[in-house]
């Protein structure tokens, strides 16, 4: 017994032929220019009406559809017939110039809500195939970045562990820990690329929930800094909080992630001993991480294209995710990450949080709190 055919999907519902502000906006030009046609008037010369009128059917039929564009003009050309010519208060038509003033207005209104059309259909097209080709590029991309650092630690891990099941070779201990240390660190640089691009995939979709709570900035920093120790390696490292700084409500987990990714992109760029500065302070009515190096910067070609994703270094290797996602975490705070220029070499980014208006309650200043009421209660009964 065969399956029943699919039911064909249900026609998608018409597109209507008119909007709002597209409703709006006729009546009030048509309303404006009837109106202005009307105070302007002067029996016997109806040539200054004319234009008012003129005007008014070019603006509805620059941005109205066809539909509403012609009943502009008839509503304009209805008007200009009822309201100025003789006999008036009648929409009889005695005068030819009234006659090639309405033909006027139609053939107008017609011309250029089509020319308007056009004009439109066209720019959709060259939008839509930008979009495509723009698409296609990302896809390219994409393939030959995923392709090329997938397999790199895959060829790795794959060398490491032939080499350990291999019996005919003989390794000592110290080689076995080396081939196995070799092994963790290319999977966990496989896990951090597999976690980027999951983590562009869920903020391209609006799928990122943060999580708010009141944090330190300076734990912040320190957290992503004992994280990045492997990648920075030897490079030298200072760490220079401001005392006296407010918390901020966000989400530890996030900023600690765009803190570590602008410390894995300098231990990516810069060689090592290189030497590496984190400051904590308040900048300009803002609470800021400043990440900086003091390598060979960044050349002024690529500063346009830092922050796109999958825009990767020319020798770092990587997706090019990582400033893309720090800038994403920053604006899901309200804030914002960005290059700044560095006093003498390197380069310098910032990372901003708007300053918080309130601060939470410390639980002993509650507590605190809490006896001094119940005390005064006490007193006053």
């Amino acid at each position: 017994m065969t399956a029943a055919p699919p039911l064909p999907p249900p026609d998608a519902p018409p597109a209507r032929w008119w909007s709002w502000p597209e409703l709006g906006w006729l009546l009030g030009t048509t309303t404006t220019a009837i109106g202005l046609a009307v105070l302007c008037h002067v029996p016997g010369d109806l040539s200054t009406e004319a234009m008012v009128l003129l005007l008014g059917v070019l603006c509805v039929s620059l941005r109205c559809r066809r539909p509403l564009a012609l009943l502009g003009v008839l509503l304009i050309g209805g008007a200009f017939n009822f309201l100025l010519t003789e006999p008036r208060f009648s929409f009889a038509i005695t005068e030819p110039e009234a006659v090639l003033a309405f033909v006027t207005m139609l053939v107008l209104g017609t011309a250029v809500t089509s020319l308007v059309q056009r004009v439109r259909s066209s720019n959709e097209s060259v939008l839509q195939r930008e979009r495509e080709a723009a698409n296609e590029r990302l896809r390219s991309t994409l393939l030959a970045s995923v392709s090329h650092d997938l397999r790199t630690p895959l060829c790795s891990i794959t060398g490491a562990a032939s080499s350990l099941l291999d019996e005919d070779i003989r390794l000592s201990a110290a080689q076995r820990h080396e081939l196995l240390q070799g092994i963790c660190d290319e999977a966990q640089r496989l896990n951090d690329l597999i976690a980027n691009l999951l983590f562009a995939t869920r903020l391209e979709g609006d799928q990122v929930a943060v999580r708010r709570e009141w944090v330190s900035l300076e734990e912040i920093a320190a957290a992503a800094l004992r994280r990045a120790e492997p990648q920075l390696g030897a490079r030298a490292i200072e760490l220079l909080p401001m005392a006296g700084l407010p918390l901020v409500e966000a989400d530890p987990v996030l900023l600690e992630q765009a803190v570590f990714l602008l410390l894995d992109n300098i231990a990516r760029h810069t060689p090592a001993g290189s030497a590496v500065r984190i400051e904590v302070g308040k900048r300009i009515g803002a609470l800021c991480i400043v990440v900086a190096d003091d390598g060979a910067g960044i050349p002024a070609e690529l500063h346009g294209r830092l922050f796109r994703r999958f825009e990767p270094g020319s020798t770092s290797g990587g997706l090019g995710l990582g400033l893309a996602i720090g800038r994403a975490i920053a604006r899901a705070h309200g804030g914002a990450l960005g290059l700044v220029a560095p006093l003498l070499r390197g380069a310098t980014f910032c990372l901003s949080l708007p300053i918080p208006h309130h601060q939470p309650r410390l639980p002993d200043e509650a507590a605190l709190a809490g006896d001094g009421s119940a005390t005064t209660t006490a007193e006053e009964r």
